[in-house]
């Protein structure tokens, strides 16, 4: 992906189901984006809608200490052409966290509105955004 007349670039992975819990089924993809000298990477969260609950993430938890966390707008539209699954936050990392999550992927608990959401995601997304990256 990219917009020239921005100067920014970007890919992601592809988007799979990262919760196992019995109410609320959570996608994850990873992305990694650069615009100037500035790189961006996320774990992006999105709720597949059951027609009931709307999931808002507050915090994340991993090995006892948080993660950083933006919650992301609800909205009506759709993420990566699944019109039933809305955003819902990113978990924010850094170069050596990308790193090591495409070793060993990365397990997280989310703090939402409707309690804790455990959340595994396969190292495989990040070794995927990883060699997409369009490093400079």
């Amino acid at each position: 992906m990219q917009a020239d007349a921005l100067g920014l670039a970007g890919v992601h992975s592809r988007q799979v189901v990262i919760s196992d819990h019995p109410h609320h089924v959570i996608l994850g993809h990873v992305i990694i984006a650069r615009q100037g000298g500035d790189v961006s990477r996320a774990l992006i969260l999105s709720h597949q809608w059951d027609g009931v609950h709307r999931l808002r993430v507050t915090g994340a938890w991993n090995g006892g200490g948080t993660l950083p966390v933006r919650p992301l707008p609800r909205n009506d539209g759709c993420t990566r052409a699944a019109c039933r699954n809305g955003p819902i936050g990113m978990i924010l990392l850094d170069g050596p966290a990308v790193a090591a999550a495409a070793e060993s992927g990365l397990t997280a608990r989310l703090h939402t509105n409707a309690g804790p959401v455990a959340v595994t995601v396969p190292p495989r997304l990040f070794a995927e955004a990883m060699a997409r990256d369009i490093a400079p």
